[in-house]
């Protein structure tokens, strides 16, 4: 198994990244990778939805959108958004080992059980990313009194 230092250096071997992210509202560890990246003569690809320039370079709505596939995707996300995508991933590989995807085993016993579970660790990591997005917002508009006025 490939160490940590191994798989960065692999990462950084790479020559085209893609930094899925980055900001113009405010500064983001993503802004950070981004200009480093670009410093150290990567060719690099900024992604954000709702932005079509990022510091004079194109930026794209989404992964598929970049002419030229990138070779590494960088990303700063929550816990939340990674358990909520590890347990969807999860969910389904399970639905399918078992036979539960495709109607050959009933969802009996232990099996449903493990379904079920999935399920509720999904929705529990979909949870914490709204609580977390509702927080981030609060304290976005924390300093703003005409905001504070609508709490």
């Amino acid at each position: 198994m490939a160490t940590l230092d191994e798989l960065v250096q692999d990462f950084l071997a790479q020559k085209h990244i893609a930094v899925v992210g980055v900001s113009d509202k405010r500064e983001t560890g993503c802004n950070a990778a981004y200009r480093k990246f670009k410093e150290a003569g990567y060719h690099v690809s900024a992604v954000n939805p709702r932005l079509t320039s990022y510091e004079g370079d194109p930026c794209y709505p989404d992964l598929m959108s970049i002419p030229q596939k990138p070779d590494a995707v960088f990303m700063l996300t929550s816990l939340g958004l990674v358990l909520a995508v590890a347990w969807l991933a999860g969910g389904q590989l399970f639905a399918v080992v078992t036979g539960l995807a495709s109607g050959e085993t009933e969802p009996v016993g232990w099996l449903l059980s493990l379904a079920l579970s999935t399920v509720v660790l999904y929705t529990l990591s979909v949870v914490e990313v709204g609580v977390t997005g509702s927080l981030l917002v609060r304290d976005l508009f924390a300093g703003d009194t005409e905001a504070a006025a609508f709490r």
